[in-house]
């Protein structure tokens, strides 16, 4: 029997209700939330290199939103 254990640097969602449904106060990951103008590829996209860059300032136990404005 083996044992497949994946590790997660980071979590990103468009889920800008996240912060509301669950405690991320303790959370063991950086949470990126992507704010765009709707949740379609298209409008999320150019948020990627954003997350990118802001990956060397990561925060913990906090929300860190990702916008273009």
């Amino acid at each position: 029997m083996a044992l497949m254990v994946n590790k997660i640097d980071f979590f990103v969602t468009a889920d800008q209700n996240l912060m509301y449904q669950i405690n991320l106060r303790h959370a063991l990951i950086p949470v990126f939330v992507l704010r765009a103008k709707s949740n379609r590829y298209d409008d999320l996209k150019p948020l990627i290199p954003l997350v990118v860059r802001k990956i060397d300032s990561l925060q913990f136990n906090k929300v860190n939103i990702v916008s273009e404005s």
